[in-house]
């Protein structure tokens, strides 16, 4: 299977794509990095908060090649993410919709904690991590990701507007930066850290990721890093920012191992690294080659489980009950519908990136799912149908008038005919409700269409995304099969919605047991684990 990991961070987006052998080891087959500064003018005043249309539309320039490269390389699975710039902007969400729609690619804006973990995952693979507790340090373009980590699991992370892209439009947006301002950024850093990390105790051990803390590491040892010259200590720390911040963009810019590109924003990244040093006392720190790329190749081959039997919060018990008691009256299959709620839940967290809707909406997509088939109490026939005038019939309290009907409407669309003018009830939707009951109508088919056969197979799933095409894999209990001819006339309310096909990859507990595990091949430029 060939995979790919795009990094959209808020100074450059980066590709890696690899082949998995049969012996579950990854070869590099390309990579790639173009810098695109998505955060330029998103963190400055004048910037509205708001990623710029020039800016839009360079990083789009990029995606269409890199889609060409998927398409070219044959990947099956790709994992695309967006980090601060995309969660900061007010605009980011309509970026990644254009993304998806002129590409195919599924870009995902990747929670803080969620790229802390796969910071961590990434380069432990490459380093032997101690037991004891170390710290893990990220310097991106927007932010800064900083991860306690002990006994190999994160006890405390924080995610800080420390990013050197954005620092240097706050506090250095000239060529040579003057010392009071350097001053001020010194102060920002060491009061950013004291409101976020109060207390800290003395860490030994610390890894860093991410392109101002490499250059920094090739810069110390004057070359490409090796094995043993992968430290940065304090006294070369030290020098290093007491030199660059004399020095023009053009100077830092000749320095050995540093990019015109890299030069106008190291200067505010060493400030952020020494202000880091001095706070949790660091002597030195270990420079990893990986970060998020690898540890998002690392998280789609391991072991994909996401059970569906998620306990839920007690406002969500409050309306299942509530529901649960609507649905024994018209003698619903309970089995069936709480399976087809568990499915549909996990495909929504699953597809976020693809369908792009707000979680505020998946109460009306629990209702739908759990009544779906209240309608058989009326008739076998046009049961569907019987369900929305049911449904519309019913004082749902937990919901206003537009969100019941909306809930009705999508429980009508459970199977048969899609979406259409002339139906009752989607006629008097407006256009962008139209839509949401689209998206929604067709993640609950697929769900409908994973427990076709009503024996709650489905054990778990998770779901992977290729450039035109969603991969479900899933593990079904012992002895059973998915309804496949049912389940492929489900998905193609799914297929026609999101231009996507859907794969279904099933296997069974013995085949789950069995499969390798994730290893990193030397060719990655470390060792395996």
């Amino acid at each position: 299977m060939n995979a790919s990991a795009i990094d959209l961070g808020t100074n450059s987006i980066k590709i890696l794509i690899v082949r998995r052998d049969s012996e579950g080891h990854m070869h590099v087959l390309f990579r790639h990095r173009s810098v695109v500064r998505l955060g330029e003018g998103t963190f400055s005043k004048d910037g509205k908060g708001k990623i710029p249309r020039n800016v839009q539309l360079r990083t789009l320039k990029v995606f269409q090649s890199y889609a060409k490269f998927l398409s070219a390389y044959h990947v099956d699975v790709v994992r695309a993410t967006g980090t601060s710039a995309l969660r900061d902007s007010k605009n980011g969400l309509e970026f990644v919709k254009e993304v998806r729609d002129k590409t195919g690619i599924a870009l995902e804006v990747l929670p803080a904690d969620e790229e802390a973990r796969l910071i961590v995952k990434g380069v432990s693979s490459e380093m032997p991590i101690p037991r004891k507790p170390t710290l893990f340090i990220d310097i991106g373009g927007g932010s800064c990701e900083i991860s306690l980590v002990n006994k190999k699991k994160i006890e405390k992370f924080v995610s800080l507007p420390l990013g050197a892209v954005r620092l240097t439009e706050l506090y250095v947006p000239q060529p040579k930066p003057d010392t009071a301002r350097l001053r001020r950024l010194d102060q920002f850093v060491q009061k950013t850290l004291s409101e976020n990390w109060p207390q800290p105790k003395m860490v030994n051990v610390a890894f860093g990721s991410a392109g101002t803390i490499r250059a920094l590491g090739r810069l110390v040892s004057k070359t490409e890093l090796s094995d043993s010259e992968r430290l940065i200590k304090r006294r070369q720390l030290d020098r290093a920012v007491l030199s660059i911040s004399k020095m023009s963009t053009k100077r830092i810019a000749a320095l050995p191992g540093v990019d015109s590109k890299r030069a106008e924003i190291l200067t505010a990244g060493t400030h952020v690294l020494k202000g880091i040093f001095d706070y949790f006392r660091i002597s030195h720190i270990h420079v990893s080659n990986r970060g998020l790329r690898e540890g998002i190749l690392i998280d789609l081959f391991e072991k994909p489980q996401k059970p569906l039997g998620v306990a839920p919060d007690k406002q969500e018990e409050e309306k299942l009950e509530f529901l649960d008691n609507i649905g024994r009256h018209y003698h619903s299959n309970r089995n069936n519908t709480y399976q087809v709620w568990r499915l549909a839940r996990s495909l929504f967290d699953e597809l976020v990136p693809v369908h792009g809707l707000p979680i505020s909406l998946k109460p009306i997509l629990m209702t739908a799912a759990l009544l779906h088939d209240v309608g058989k109490y009326v008739s076998e026939t046009s049961s569907h149908k019987h369900s929305y005038y049911i449904i519309k019939n019913t004082p749902l309290p937990f919901f206003n008038e537009k969100e019941a009907a909306l809930a009705a409407i999508l429980a009508r669309y459970h199977r048969k005919s899609p979406p259409r003018e002339g139906h009752e009830g989607y006629d008097q939707l407006n256009p962008d409700e139209k839509r949401i009951l689209e998206k929604l109508a067709a993640i609950l088919r697929l769900a409908v269409g994973l427990d076709a056969r009503q024996d709650q197979s489905v054990k778990w799933l998770k779901c992977q995304w290729g450039p035109g095409k969603i991969r479900i894999r899933v593990e079904l209990k012992l002895n059973t099969t998915l309804d496949m001819v049912e389940l492929k006339q489900q998905a193609k309310l799914f297929e026609d919605q999101f231009k996507m096909s859907v794969v279904i990859e099933s296997l069974s507990a013995d085949e789950f047991k069995n499969s390798k595990p994730v290893v990193v091949d030397e060719t990655l430029g470390a060792r395996s684990v």
